[in-house]
């Protein structure tokens, strides 16, 4: 048991020791180096961050520029315009010649209006015919 309280002081001793050489000019200057360096080096990488940053960025414009002048460059069909202008204006209804044309009658229009999405949750499905 002695020999674990002499290892333990000599231990300690130790210690005391070195964190007394810390504490000297010596290592403090080493320790206000070493962050001044930390720090610089810091600086160093977001001023690199923020170049890439605005590389990418520049980059991205650009894209986007081309991206934009080659939309303009491109003519819309005149049988895809009119589908087109259809899409942007829905206040506008189809004639009713055309939609009983393709059998889309008042009472179809109605009955589809009645439907919601718990219509369907009770929906019978034969699972064998799948």
């Amino acid at each position: 048991m002695e020999d674990f309280w002499k290892r333990a002081k000599t231990f300690a001793e130790e210690a005391a020791k070195k964190s007394q050489s810390l504490t000297t000019s010596s290592a403090t200057s080493r320790i206000a180096d070493l962050v001044s360096e930390t720090a610089k080096k810091s600086k160093e990488l977001a001023v690199e961050a923020s170049k890439k940053a605005d590389e990418i960025k520049s980059a991205a414009l650009r894209q986007a520029d081309q991206i934009k002048s080659f939309s303009d460059n491109i003519s819309i069909p005149p049988q895809f315009s009119a589908i087109a202008a259809a899409a942007t204006s829905s206040t506008v209804a189809p004639p009713v010649e055309n939609l009983e044309r393709f059998g889309i009658t008042d009472d179809l229009r109605s009955f589809v209006q009645g439907l919601t999405s718990t219509t369907f949750k009770h929906f019978p499905v034969n699972s064998g015919n799948l």
